[in-house]
């Protein structure tokens, strides 16, 4: 099974630092980017649609914002390299 692209960590801070008044002891602590896109989108699905729909629905939509920032990202990179 392929390793799911979880965006890294939603609020990143350096391992051991204070960041904005806030201990990190870990630079992965605390919840993915992919956790933090499904809970925004639960909140919005949650009066719109079949409540047995939200989850699938709802992680689809972070996937998504993933994959595009990844391409976006990647296309960047690729643009700058041809400058």
């Amino acid at each position: 099974m392929a390793k799911i692209n979880d965006g890294g960590p939603a609020f990143p801070c350096d391992n051991g630092k204070w960041d904005e008044g806030q201990w990190c002891p870990s630079p992965h602590s605390g919840m993915s980017l992919r956790q933090y896109y499904i809970g925004e989108a639960m909140k919005s699905l949650i009066s719109m649609v079949k409540y047995d729909d939200v989850i699938d629905i709802a992680f689809s939509f972070a996937d998504d914002i993933i994959a595009h920032e990844a391409k976006e990202k990647n296309d960047g990179e690729k643009a700058q390299a041809e400058a």
